[in-house]
Order: C-alpha cells, then sequence, then structure tokens
C-alpha cells in the first residue's frame, strides 16, 4: 500500500514537472538546461523506487510461498501405519450401513472376496486401492477427513510392533476377530 501511494505521489510530482513543456503558454520555447536536469532526476528516481517496489513484491512472494509449502508440508503414513489400519473381507462387513457398495479410489463395486481396508473416519476401501492412494496422500479419498488428525487415542497405531487397539468400531465392523489374530501373531 506504501508503495503504491509513493508511486503515485511521484507520479504526480513528475507530472507537475513536466507541465511547463507540454503548456501553451510557455514563455521560451526551449526547456532550460536546469529543469531538463531535474526530469531527469525525478524520472530516474520513480524508475529506481518502482524497480525496488517489484524487486521486493517479487522477494516477499518467494518468501512466502516458501513458508506456505513448509506449512504444508505434509508427513505421510509410512508402510507399516497404513498396514496396521484394520481391513475385513467384504462379506462380513458388507449389511453394515456404514460400508459403501463400491470404491471410492476405483470406482468399482465391492464383491464378497474383496478385502477391504477401514480407516478412521469408518469409510472402506479394496486395501490395494487406499494402500497405493495413502502412500502419496493422508487423507480419506470419501470425505477428505485427514488421518494424521482423525486418528483417536482409541486406536493406537505403533509403527514399531504394529498392534491395534481393539475398539466399539472394530466390534461395529465384526472385525475383532480380525484383528485379535494380527495381534496373537505379532
Amino acid at each position: 500500500m506504501v508503495e503504491k501511494n509513493i508511486n503515485l505521489l511521484l507520479t504526480i510530482l513528475l507530472l507537475q514537472l513536466l507541465l511547463p513543456y507540454v503548456s501553451a503558454q510557455s514563455h521560451s520555447d526551449a526547456p532550460s538546461a536546469e529543469m531538463k536536469f531535474l526530469a531527469i532526476i525525478i524520472l530516474s528516481a520513480w524508475m529506481l523506487v518502482a524497480l525496488m517496489s517489484c524487486v521486493w513484491l517479487i522477494r516477499a512472494g518467494i518468501s512466502y510461498i516458501v513458508a506456505i509449502g513448509k506449512a504444508t508440508e505434509k508427513q505421510l503414513l509410512d508402510s507399516k501405519e497404513i498396514e496396521a489400519l484394520p481391513e475385513s473381507v467384504y462379506s462380513a462387513v458388507k449389511n453394515k450401513e456404514e460400508v459403501q457398495e463400491k470404491c471410492s479410489v476405483c470406482l468399482s463395486e465391492y464383491e464378497n472376496e474383496n478385502m477391504l481396508r477401514f480407516l478412521p473416519c469408518r469409510h472402506a476401501f479394496h486395501t490395494g486401492c487406499i494402500d497405493e492412494w495413502l502412500v502419496s496422500r493422508t487423507t480419506c479419498p470419501y470425505c477428505r477427513c485427514d488421518l494424521l488428525v482423525a486418528i483417536d487415542p482409541e486406536t493406537t497405531l505403533i509403527a514399531s510392533d504394529i498392534r491395534i487397539d481393539v475398539t466399539e468400531d472394530a466390534e461395529r465392523y465384526g472385525l475383532e476377530e480380525h484383528l485379535l489374530t494380527e495381534i496373537d501373531e505379532a
């Protein structure tokens, strides 16, 4: 805002100084050497301020872009954390009202033998589809819920020993048997 005001002020001043050269009531045919020199100095100063403003704006823009990039740089889930998410066969959970009829990633309908992986937001996807999705993203493809934030304290993902605490969500989806066998195997 200040740069715009300075540029406007310098432009008005330059026009005021150049006014005698374009005025119809000028008393002399040629401008004096002092006026030419003054006009060149003012024009040079105006151009210097404009150039400095452009450089400042470009540097501020680059700094802003870099700062935003660092602030939004997301941590991704590693493969152990992805594999630790609960999964089940579609035939075991297809009657649950929360389970969609098709995968939001590949848009194909589930078949009874398909393995589904459940996210903390309670959406289910083909294990292959969601595993590939989560390699480069941290959001649910259906509701865009951020999984790094959505993993609640009742569901514990421990990357070192891949343990999932069984919660009411596991019971709700009929996954407690699968989770218990996975924990026993570990």
